[in-house]
């Protein structure tokens, strides 16, 4: 969602999202890059111009926002984790590798249910020991529990900062679907959050029919992850693993860039208006990228 131009600009379409009450005075976040991709600092609210709807409005201020990216690991070590246990150590490992030192990161199991690995840390040695600490369990991979555990912990914590999960389970399992209230708690609390929910399934050969083969896992990571601007991935061989969990550690990384200094842009609204339709922005400077969002989130 960006252009280069004399006068940079770009427009945030809303569609059904969810905005602020129809008042006077809205907000919007806007990322501002160099032709280096270097963000811009020191923007002050007058050379940003608001349009709503195609109504200019008068920007009455412009906060720089520096708030850091935090990561959330979740793996399934259950079933027959142990045939692919090597490739999984082997993708976290490159994963982890990708991320720079000023994001913080964790690792959870979720077989028999979610346990730390690793709790939140920057050291990379830490986290690359806490990898080959990892085990199989004969129990089945409670995936929807663990993301739900770790999306309560990021509301809880009152800290300013963009959390991201991964998530990599296999179609084995046992688990129910959640109950419609707890999927809508997690829903709630991932777009409350401004999160993003990356999310790896690993097509694994059932062993009885009382087993789930993923219909379960497909749906729920799949919606999430759309819903949050992640990727989902559906894939057939353990070997993808190790390449696929660097893949998605370089997003990380890439989004956590972009992510750490942004403006909120508090603005008045045009008169009588109700929930925008668009938001677009421009900014006074040559050679400039603009990236605009309603919450800060730039998967």
């Amino acid at each position: 969602m960006s252009r280069m131009q004399i006068a940079a600009s770009i427009v945030l379409v809303l569609g059904g999202a969810v905005v602020p009450d129809a008042q006077t005075v809205r907000q919007v976040w806007v990322r501002v890059a160099d032709s280096t991709g270097a963000p811009v600092a020191g923007i002050a609210a007058d050379e940003f111009k608001v349009i709503e709807d195609g109504v200019t409005c008068r920007t009455l201020k412009a906060e720089p926002i520096e708030w850091p990216t935090t990561l959330t690991v979740l793996v399934d070590n259950g079933g027959k984790s142990s045939d692919y246990l090597l490739n999984l150590r082997n993708g976290l490992r490159g994963l982890f590798q990708q991320l720079p030192s000023d994001i913080e990161a964790s690792l959870l199991t979720l077989a028999p249910q979610a346990r730390w690995v690793v709790r939140p840390t920057k050291d990379a040695q830490l986290l690359a020991k806490g990898v080959g600490l990892i085990t199989p369990d004969p129990g089945s991979g409670k995936f929807f529990d663990g993301l739900l555990e770790a999306a309560d912990r990021a509301v809880r914590d009152k800290g300013n900062f963009f959390p991201v999960f991964v998530v990599a389970v296999s179609t084995l399992g046992t688990t129910n679907p959640p109950l419609d209230s707890q999927y809508e708690r997690l829903q709630k609390e991932l777009m409350g959050r401004a999160a993003t929910v990356h999310f790896v399934l690993l097509e694994v050969p059932s062993r009885s029919t009382a087993e789930v083969t993923g219909t379960f896992q497909a749906r729920i990571g799949n919606q999430v992850a759309n819903m949050t601007g992640g990727r989902y991935e559906n894939i057939n061989a353990a070997t993808r693993l190790d390449t696929l969990l660097p893949e998605i550690g370089t997003r990380v990384a890439q989004s956590a860039a972009k992510q750490k200094l942004e403006y909120r842009l508090t603005y008045e609204a045009p008169k009588g208006a109700t929930d925008p339709r668009t938001i677009g922005v421009d900014v006074a400077m040559a050679g400039v990228t603009i990236d605009v969002s309603a919450d800060g989130h730039l998967p």
